[in-house]
């Protein structure tokens, strides 16, 4: 898997930078419903959104695939898991201070 990654950086690197902005925009819409909505409304819309974007990172994992010299080269995203469950921490601490 390491010489998968190393072949495939810059590729690996436009797509996570892709995905990260998508799962980042999570965060906005959290901060949206924070003005207007109720905890129950906001933690059940904080669940279902995490599990769409990590829905999309599974997808990235398990799928996506790149043609470089007729070989297939699956796409790594190990620091968009790691930046999503930090997030998900920061989220469960600013709703507990609630």
């Amino acid at each position: 898997m390491s010489a998968i990654r190393n072949n495939n950086n810059n590729n690996n690197n436009n797509n996570k930078q892709t995905y990260t902005k998508s799962c980042a925009e999570i965060g906005t819409w959290i901060k949206k419903w924070r003005e207007n909505a109720s905890i129950e409304n906001r933690l059940s819309e904080l669940s279902l959104q995490t599990q769409m974007c990590r829905k999309k990172i599974n997808t990235i994992e398990e799928g996506i695939q790149i043609k470089d010299d007729q070989e297939e080269k699956v796409i790594i995203t190990d620091a968009i898991t790691s930046q999503i469950d930090v997030q998900e921490k920061n989220w469960k601490v600013s709703e507990e201070s609630l």
